[in-house]
């Protein structure tokens, strides 16, 4: 599996569904019928990779946000997108170069 890097970007699968709950996401990957539930950090999360975002704009728009985001914020990101990469909910995507 691919390493989660500052400038990773990601797409959603044309199997995967999701469907907003209040605060909550709900994702389903269509073709295996797994689900996941994101809270609403992951559900930002999610917003992001779907707009195409790298995961170093991720931290910095959740870092504005949440002022007070823990110091683990890079971290918890990207064990999040890890997450979804693994489940196949979301997949890695053409990286830009700066």
């Amino acid at each position: 599996m691919a390493m989660i890097e500052p400038q990773s970007r990601f797409r959603v699968p044309a199997n995967v569904a999701s469907e907003s709950m209040g605060s909550e996401l709900m994702i389903v990957h269509l073709g295996e019928g797994t689900t996941f539930r994101l809270n609403h950090t992951g559900k930002f999360v999610w917003e992001l990779a779907g707009q195409r975002h790298c995961t170093k704009e991720m931290v910095e728009c959740i870092r504005e946000r949440y002022p007070t985001a823990s110091n683990q914020l890079e971290h918890d990101v990207r064990a999040v997108l890890t997450e979804l990469v693994r489940h196949r909910l979301l997949e890695p995507g053409v990286e830009q170069t700066a």
